[in-house]
């Protein structure tokens, strides 16, 4: 699904994140479990996440692999390598 995130208002927003949300089955994309981080006792929403140079949507992803990506500056090619490394030495 590409649409882009920053032009649409927040119903339409919502809307996407629902049209997501049951297709991913309410898991993120990455890893495929639910959201597991909670705020003031209640489950937070999984992050919609989107490409930050085009604002396309790629889809919903926890905290923890929204982060993740975010760490590795969103480059394909460093995530690849530090799983390779993982797969080394693990």
């Amino acid at each position: 699904m590409r649409k882009r995130y920053r032009t649409f208002s927040g119903s339409y927003r919502q809307r996407i994140y629902t049209v997501l949300f049951e297709y991913q089955k309410g898991m993120c994309a990455i890893c495929k479990r639910s959201e597991r981080v909670t705020q003031k006792g209640k489950l937070v929403r999984l992050s919609m996440d989107h490409n930050h140079e085009t604002n396309d949507i790629r889809g919903l992803l926890c905290r923890a692999c929204n982060t993740g990506i975010g760490q590795f500056n969103e480059d394909p090619k460093a995530l690849r390598n530090a799983a390779k490394y993982l797969e080394t030495f693990n």
